[in-house]
């Protein structure tokens, strides 16, 4: 099973997707280009891995992306690449 997000196309609005175990849910708001800021996270909680967690660590943290063919790249203040999801 792979984590999955649903971003709307829309500069702000509300995210749903799935870890592991646990259905999630956020707020974003894109600011400038490639800008994007990620809050409120939530949704269920019942014995998440680390992988599960890793990810509302790394999404929260997540400053810009990049899209560049079937990759989303979600890059935190650091410049690092955090996340990156593949289109299937």
């Amino acid at each position: 099973m792979d984590i999955s997000i649903v971003i709307p196309d829309s500069t702000k609005g509300h995210i749903n997707g799935n870890t592991f175990f646990n259905s999630i849910e956020a707020n974003f708001e894109m600011k400038k280009e490639q800008q994007i800021n990620f809050k409120n996270y939530g949704g269920t909680r019942i014995a998440e891995d680390n992988w599960g967690a890793s990810f509302r660590e790394n999404l929260l943290n997540t400053v810009e992306f990049n899209l560049s063919n079937d990759e989303l790249f979600f890059i935190d203040s650091q410049n690092q690449t955090v996340i990156v999801f593949i289109k299937n």
